[in-house]
């Protein structure tokens, strides 16, 4: 919810999809790679979450094929300290970055250089 609130606040037009819930963060990704209409996205993926793991996410993402790699950039977003976790996302084509918690606006002017 942290996440949401420096988001809208730095980008008040921004979009933004919070899922609790992984399955159901999965399936709008798939619903919104079949829009035609929809823009391209950033996904700030947690590693702890219940019922799957972020890297549980990745390997079911990593199934969309070329469609969702052209079209979303993954962030691993963690509270953790655990080196493995910054070399396991650095060795994952599809994530773009890792973020330390909390996420904050000079973070996304970093990713996203130019936005309000």
């Amino acid at each position: 919810m942290l996440c949401r609130k420096v988001i809208r606040t730095i980008l008040p037009k921004a979009h933004v999809h919070a899922f609790t819930d992984p399955e159901k963060g999965v399936s709008y990704v798939e619903m919104a790679l079949a829009d035609s209409h929809a823009g391209d996205a950033i996904l700030f993926l947690d590693i702890n979450m219940p019922s799957l793991t972020g890297w549980d996410v990745l390997d079911k993402l990593g199934t969309f094929g070329k469609a969702f790699k052209d079209r979303i950039k993954i962030f691993m977003l963690s509270s953790s300290i655990n080196p493995s976790d910054k070399e396991k996302a650095a060795g994952n084509k599809l994530v773009s970055g890792y973020i330390s918690k909390p996420l904050s606006g000079n973070i996304l002017h970093t990713i996203m250089p130019g936005i309000a």
